[in-house]
């Protein structure tokens, strides 16, 4: 049984996607293990998905190994964390799982699948890194 909750987080999603939402493709790969390199999966298919792209600027203090764990001068660390956001109803539409490892590409950059995190509402948020320069 469907609850007003879950149709308003429908709509909510939907409204999200078609606003701010992006065409990528998953390349499904394969990892041996963490030291290889990944490469195509034979039996994945690729698929193009709908999701939003959200990259934000996460500061980093650096810590040193001294006594009072920091560095006295201002040094701080400039990182952009990537993550792909899919709707419930997109990511049911996929014809598997997207896992550690796929390619995942939004216009010309590409990117890895560094953590999927699906929610328990059925959407999945998945953490990128990207590839490449």
């Amino acid at each position: 049984m469907t609850t007003d909750f879950d149709q308003y987080e429908e709509l909510a999603a939907d409204a999200i996607s078609s606003v701010l939402g992006r065409a990528a493709i998953i390349s499904p790969r394969v990892l041996a293990d963490q030291y290889s390199v990944a490469t195509a999966d034979p039996d994945r298919a690729e698929f193009t998905i709908r999701g939003v792209l959200s990259l934000a600027p996460e500061p980093v203090k650096m810590t040193g190994q001294r006594s009072g764990g920091q560095f006295t001068g201002t040094t701080r660390i400039s990182a952009t964390g990537a993550e792909f956001w899919i709707s419930g109803a997109d990511y049911a539409s996929a014809p598997h799982p997207i896992r550690q490892g796929d390619k995942l590409t939004v216009g010309w950059v590409v990117y890895s699948v560094s953590d999927p995190r699906p929610t328990d509402t059925a959407d999945i948020n998945i953490i990128l890194t990207r590839e490449g320069s």
